[in-house]
Order: C-alpha cells, then structure tokens, then sequence
C-alpha cells in the first residue's frame, strides 16, 4: 500500500473558492482583532484620559492610572472594552472581507502601493459603518462620562446631541484610519517582500514587519487621533472638526496634536502587529495550498 503525505493529500483538495476565501479572512482576522484589543484596553483607557485635555496637564501617565484604580479598582482599566468590542471585531471582519474582495480591484500582486489603495479603502469602508460604536467606546474611555451601559450611553447621546452625534467625528475618525491602514499594510508587505528574498518567514518576522509599519503609520496619523477625540468628547463645544484644530492649536500649540502619541503607538503598532501576525499564521496554517 503507498503512503499518503500530507503534501499529497492536500495537493488533492479542491482551490478554495472566493467566498471561502473571504469567510477565512473574516474568522480569522476577527478571531486575532478580539485578542489583541483584550489584552491592550488599558493602553486605550489612558490615552482617551490624556487626550481629553485641551491645556497642558502636569499629572503623569502613571498618576492618572492610579487614579482610575483608586477610584474604580483595577477593572476600570479595561473601561471601553464592550463598545471596542463591539466596533472592533464586526470593524475587522468588514475591514478583511473588504480586502479580500478588493484584491480583484487593486493589483497588489505586481505593485506594492496598491496595498495602500486597498488598506485604505477597506477601512475607510468599516470606519463609516461602525462609527456610532466609536463615538460610544471614546466617551466610554474617557473620565468625563459615566455611562453604565452601552443602551444608557447611545440614549444619552441622542437626547443631548440628536442622532447625528452617533457620528460626530467622522472626517477627523477616517482621516485617522483609513490612511493608518493604507501605510502600515503596505509598509507591512513591502517589509515581508523584502525578508522573503534573505530568510524565511515565520511569526517573529511577522510580528517586527509588523510593529515597525505600525509606530510609522501612527506618526502620520496620530494628530487626528486627538482631533477626533475631542470632537466626539465635546459635541456642543466643536461645531465641526475645524473650530477643535483651531482650539487645540491655540490653547496648546503643535505638542497638542501628539498628545497620548507614545500610548497610541505602543497599543496601534503591537495591536496591528499580533492581528497580522495571527491572521497571516492562521491563514497559512489553516488554509489549503
């Protein structure tokens, strides 16, 4: 009797179809989003609580930590986590379904920029979609507000502010995003590109292409991140996006725009680093040749 390999015996499956390959994109790449935002909230809580602050603060990163734990115990640290839940795993498997789809728009297999186009489109795309459960998960965040739970939250928000403010913020969010995602996946790519060609490719190569791209790809966009911020926080005191830029810069100059930058980065880069290193592994483990 001859053996079967492993090899052999995948060699015999049939080419998966595109719908799988999209069902494979959204299982696991929301399977990897959920876990990395579990561990890393507490980076999130602290950076909303930095930012939320127009002029300069004296406290330090670690006294404002201890004061949410003195206040509310140390689980107040993950304070956030349903709404980022919430926009964070149906946000990915838009986001992956999006760009598994999009590949037949953009030639990413002949150019390395079109990985921007579609980093770019994808999460512009989920970033629209799910912008109600950020606008919540920001004041959820923050120290300013506190909402028992995500019902009390939205109903608070749309008898103050009407249901508009569900997506207040949106230029600001999207501006932050989507170029976010343009550059880190193909910084990303173009890092693994370039590594194929001298070693092989596992999950620490994976994970350092993957957290040098994402620190980049926060610089970039980090002034946004607090614009956005501020806009969700204070509906009634920003008319638009434009009157927070003019604020922010007049009350704490250009060192306002990179507040909670060091947060922000550490959380982003790690974060988009485990996402693409367990989705690509899973992917590969998983996947049919």
């Amino acid at each position: 009797m001859t053996a079967v390999g492993p090899d052999s015996s995948r060699e015999a499956r049939p080419p998966r179809s595109r719908s799988s390959r999209i069902i494979d994109a959204v299982v696991f790449g929301s399977a990897s989003a959920g876990f990395s935002a579990l561990i890393l909230q507490p980076l999130d809580r602290l950076k909303t609580i930095v930012q939320q602050e127009s002029s300069k603060s004296s406290s330090s990163l670690r006294s404002k930590a201890a004061e949410v734990v003195s206040k509310h115990g140390v689980r107040d640290l993950w304070r956030g986590l349903s709404p980022s839940m919430i926009r964070i795993i149906p946000g990915v498997a838009v986001y992956f379904g999006c760009m598994e789809s999009g590949k037949s728009w953009f030639p990413v297999e002949t150019s390395k920029t079109a990985y921007f186009g579609l980093g770019f489109f994808s999460r512009a795309v989920a970033t629209l979609v799910l912008l109600p459960a950020t606008v919540v998960k920001t004041r959820f965040e923050s120290s300013i507000y506190r909402d028992r739970n995500l019902v009390e939250s939205v109903r608070n928000i749309v008898q103050t502010h009407g249901v508009r403010a569900l997506w207040k913020g949106v230029m600001p969010t999207i501006l932050r995003d989507a170029p976010f995602s343009g550059v880190y996946l193909m910084l990303y790519r173009t890092h693994l590109s370039f590594a194929e060609d001298v070693m092989q490719i596992g999950p620490s190569v994976r994970f350092a292409s993957g957290l040098s791209s994402g620190i980049v790809a926060c610089a970039m966009t980090h002034p946004f991140d607090v614009v956005k911020t501020h806009v969700q926080l204070y509906p009634a005191k920003y008319r638009s996006s434009v009157a927070a830029v003019v604020t922010l810069w007049q009350v704490s100059g250009i060192q306002g725009f990179m507040k909670g930058f060091v947060l922000r980065a550490t959380r982003r880069a790690l974060m988009s680093a485990l996402n693409w290193t367990l989705f690509d592994e899973l992917l590969a483990r998983y996947r049919p040749k």
